[in-house]
């Protein structure tokens, strides 16, 4: 993936969300960095993940697991971004991402939340795009 696909992407959901989106990635100590992020509050945040290349985006959904784990208080709201040109972009790897991603909602309850979208599309998703950042927002709460 590209800078320039990573910052069109944050540019996009930042105004869709209303929150703003860090320059550079965050390390997720050996894990790994998510593509870009933006901190809520000082145990939530919003990763971002581009795939316009990647050949198993399966491994940008994991990486977040041995991270989170760690971090006992942390609640991250993982966006996976597909472009258009991705390889993966209607493949049984999606797929895979996101059943790897509900795996996750299950055994971090509260504390992760998975939104998977078409960025060609997000205006068409972004009713689920915000039901699920409302639905993110309601956990900060409890």
């Amino acid at each position: 993936m590209s800078k320039a696909d990573e910052n069109r992407v944050a540019k996009l959901l930042a105004g869709e969300l209303g929150i703003s989106f860090q320059d550079g990635g965050l390390n997720l100590d050996k894990w790994g960095q998510v593509d870009k992020w933006a901190k809520l509050s000082s145990n939530a945040s919003v990763f971002i993940e581009v795939e316009s290349g990647q050949k198993h985006p399966s491994t940008n959904v994991l990486k977040v697991w041995p991270y989170i784990e760690k971090k006992k208080k942390l609640r991250v709201f993982l966006i996976q971004c597909f472009l258009p040109k991705s390889p993966d972009v209607n493949s049984s790897r999606r797929r895979l991402a996101k059943w790897t991603a509900e795996k996750l909602e299950k055994e971090f309850r509260n504390r992760f939340l998975y939104a998977t979208l078409t960025v060609s599309s997000v205006i068409k998703q972004k009713k689920q795009l915000l039901e699920q950042f409302k639905k993110f927002k309601s956990l900060l709460r409890r």
